[in-house]
């Protein structure tokens, strides 16, 4: 770990060239699957968005079999671990369903389908700060998806109090893109400056929202 320029840069002594790129795998699969399925939402009828979730779910899932790592040192934590991870599995293996619709649903819907029973992978994962750095990275490149999003449906976000359309896109791009970001200003003093900046930002704009 080296701390430079007034924050903690880490180097990658101990993060092996296939552990990097399948962790770069991880998250640029995340980052399509999350960026699209919420473009779907806007532009509904636009059906290759769902083949980029496709891709992404392939690079989740390939990168995740690489990434993953069966040892827990935490015996308390195991034994919870894998009871809860029962439970999930009883609860999916309950409420699935083989028609279309559903699987559709199931796979492609971000917040009302499956994929987020699938979170607690993530702690299967090598724990060292490298990955900290990595998730800091991807949070904030998820904030400029937000802005980017904005300013494409600002009219539908200009005045979504009677505007249903304007209503649902607010909810999903801020729970889903902005909401992450409060990780940038909980850990903003290991941010370097242009991080720093995006969570001041996103700060100030959650602010206004509020008392607006």
């Amino acid at each position: 770990m080296i701390a430079t320029k007034g924050y903690i840069d880490y180097d990658l002594t101990d993060v092996s060239h296939k552990e990097l790129r399948a962790l770069n795998f991880f998250w640029l699969g995340f980052i399509m699957y999350t960026s699209a399925d919420l473009l779907f939402k806007a532009l509904p009828y636009y059906i290759v968005l769902n083949k980029i979730q496709l891709v992404g779910l392939f690079l989740i899932a390939g990168a995740s079999i690489s990434l993953i790592q069966l040892k827990l040192e935490n015996t308390y934590l195991k034994i919870f671990y894998f009871l809860y991870c029962g439970w999930l599995f009883v609860t999916i293996a309950r409420g699935i369903r083989f028609d279309r619709e559903f699987l559709f649903n199931a796979f492609f819907n971000t917040w009302f389908g499956i994929m987020p029973y699938f979170a607690p992978i993530l702690l299967l994962f090598p724990k060292n700060l490298f990955y900290l750095k990595k998730l800091s990275k991807v949070i904030a490149i998820l904030g400029i998806v937000f802005i980017v999003y904005c300013i494409m449906f600002r009219e539908e976000l200009r005045d979504p109090g009677d505007n249903v359309t304007g209503q649902l896109l607010s909810e999903f791009f801020s729970k889903t893109l902005s909401v992450p970001c409060g990780f940038l200003l909980i850990t903003y003093v290991y941010q370097p400056k242009a991080r720093k900046a995006l969570a001041f930002w996103f700060a100030i704009s959650c602010w206004f929202k509020i008392i607006s």
